[in-house]
């Protein structure tokens, strides 16, 4: 079962950033085995899918080097809550 809802986002934290997405990829393999438990190194769901994205800086903790409005690619995330 999927829900889409909204969440709070926590403030990142040292060494931290928050990246807005304005572009993400969904491979539906992955995506798929995760949310059905049975792609390795998941955690249990609910947690925040994907791992590649396109974006802007929003807000960054102490000791990041990024500037806010900054435009990266994600690929990956530390967080999983």
């Amino acid at each position: 079962v999927m829900e889409l809802g909204e969440v709070e986002v926590a403030e990142p934290g040292a060494g931290e950033v928050l990246i807005e997405s304005v572009y993400t990829g969904v491979s539906p393999g992955t995506e798929f085995r995760a949310m059905a438990g049975k792609q390795p190194g998941m955690p249990p769901f609910p947690y925040i899918p994907g791992y590649a994205c396109v974006g802007r800086i929003i807000a960054a903790g102490t000791g990041t080097t990024l500037k806010i409005g900054t435009a990266v690619f994600l690929a990956g995330t530390a967080r999983v809550d």
